[in-house]
Parts: C-alpha cells; sequence; structure tokens
C-alpha cells in the first residue's frame, strides 16, 4: 500500500537531518506503532507521508487501487497532537460534517455510527468545549472517518490521557482495525496499544532519525527490552 524508499528529511538551515535513510512497507488493512523518543523523527514521518513536508531525499508512494498507482497522499487523514486545533464545529455533528454545506441524510446515519464507535453517541449536539480531553480525541478520530481515508495517521493521541481515556481510545483503534482501516500511529508508549495489535501488524522503531527496525508484535516486545538505549518505554 505505501512504500518509502531511503526517505530523509533536513529543516531548511540545519545539516542535522531529522531522519536519515528511512526504508520501508506498509500493508493495507495493517496497523503500525512507530515508537521513540522525543527528536526521533516521528512527527516528521508522519507528516512526510501526509505530504505536509517534502522529503530532501528518498521518496513515498502509494500503489494502491484506492489511490491510485504511485500517487502521493491523496487518502491520508492525519490527527496531530493538540485535538483543540483540529475541532472546528459548534457541537460534535456539525463538526463531523462541517465539510458539507447540505449534509445527506445517509451522511446524518454515518455520522451517527462513527459517534457511536467513538463512544460520544450521546453527545451529538454537545459543544466541543464541553468534552473531556479524551473525548476530543475521539471526535477527531470520527471527524477524521467521515472522509473515508484508506489510511489514518495519528500523532501521540494518548498525549494527556488518563489511564480510563487511554482504554477508551485503544477500543476506538481497535475497532477501527476490524473494519479493515490501515492506521499508522506513533507514541510513546507502545505498550498502551500492543494488545490491539497481532502478527500481521508491525512496530517501527525510530532513534534519533535513524530506522532500528521494522518487528512483528512478538518481536518488538523482545527487541524494546533489549535495548534501552532506543529511549522506548519497555513492554513488561
Amino acid at each position: 500500500m505505501l512504500e518509502a524508499q531511503h526517505l530523509s528529511f533536513i529543516h531548511p538551515g540545519s545539516n542535522e537531518p531529522v531522519l536519515n535513510d528511512v526504508t520501508f512497507h506498509i500493508k493495507a488493512g495493517s496497523t503500525t506503532l512507530i515508537c521513540g523518543g522525543n527528536g526521533a523523527g516521528k512527527s516528521t514521518l508522519l507528516r512526510l507521508i501526509a505530504g505536509l513536508l517534502r522529503p530532501s531525499s528518498g521518496s513515498i508512494a502509494f500503489a494502491d487501487p484506492a489511490f491510485g498507482t504511485n500517487s502521493q497522499h491523496g487518502g491520508c487523514s492525519l490527527l496531530m497532537q493538540e485535538a483543540d486545533y483540529q475541532i472546528l464545529g459548534s457541537t460534535v455533528l456539525e463538526d463531523m460534517l462541517l465539510p458539507w454545506a447540505k449534509p445527506s441524510g445517509e451522511l446524518m446515519e454515518k455520522a451517527r455510527k462513527l459517534a457511536e464507535i467513538a463512544g460520544l453517541e450521546g453527545c451529538l449536539n454537545t459543544p466541543p468545549s464541553q468534552l473531556s480531553y479524551g473525548q476530543k480525541r475521539r471526535l477527531c478520530i470520527a471527524s477524521a472517518m467521515m472522509a473515508d481515508p484508506e489510511l489514518l495517521l495519528m500523532d501521540e493521541p494518548s498525549t494527556g490521557l488518563d489511564y480510563a481515556g487511554c482504554n477508551l481510545l485503544a477500543e476506538t483503534i481497535s475497532a477501527l482495525r476490524e473494519k479493515g482501516m490501515t492506521i499508522m500511529l506513533a507514541t510513546h508508549d507502545p505498550a498502551l496499544f500492543m494488545p490491539i495489535l497481532d502478527e500481521n501488524d508491525n512496530v517501527m522503531i525510530l532513534s534519533q532519525g535513524h530506522l532500528c527496525g521494522f518487528f512483528s508484535k512478538s518481536n518488538a516486545v523482545y527487541a524494546i527490552n533489549k535495548h534501552p538505549e532506543w529511549n522506548v518505554r519497555p513492554c513488561l
């Protein structure tokens, strides 16, 4: 579905690469955790995939009928770290339907179903300012899914959430996985999301812009615990 070849990125005016010669392949329908400490290059990688940044060298290509062979960025939705910057509607339902001036009944029903998946079915008429931070995160996911993206990119979605909020977030992501959504998720805390992965999914480890490994679920746990220098929270 997605292939990155020798991907590098250097900010203008800098000599230090944020990403350095990163190569990987993502299969349709899989979930990939992107793990690493601060400054590892996780957010930069997601922005490159979404087309918000251009590689300094290397390439990103989508080879999938839904995107068009070797097309660029067309079916991606990126959820950034700060939920409040992405919520524009005056109610939950309005935010989900914002791109459509006159939403059809079919779109209204789709919004209700996605709100249910996100645990927001009782909040459709609630102003986003009255939502908890975890609910705002899940609203961003539901709003992104209204556009039927082929690839959902999430940047540290558990930041600022308490234990219950993290569990509800994981349940929402798990429900999307079961529907066949392809997901790439950057996180400091892979242990939170490991339970929803299976052996067809992947864990990517970045450290100081370098790709340290692209692992299956079981191999990732062993590798993370063995390499504290990667600055990834151990999976106990």
